[in-house]
């Protein structure tokens, strides 16, 4: 997990909402219902919705967050 303020993916939309374009590339739906992509953990959000590269979504989220941050 990068290491970073943020505790859950909810909170990086929250703060960056254009985050969610990041997401869907990965394959993360954002849909409103979803409390597991919302309140879950970068990883855990990754793996309930197969992302084929769990890698490379979090070393995205990494460098989308340091970008923003900085």
């Amino acid at each position: 997990m990068p290491e970073t303020k943020f505790r859950d993916l909810g909170d990086v939309i929250r703060a960056y909402p254009e985050a969610v374009e990041l997401l869907h590339k990965h394959g993360i739906h954002t849909c409103s219902g979803c409390y597991i992509t919302f309140f879950s953990e970068f990883e855990k959000a990754a793996a309930f919705h197969a992302v084929p590269d769990t890698k490379k979504f979090i070393n995205d989220l990494k460098e989308f967050l340091e970008s923003r941050e900085s």
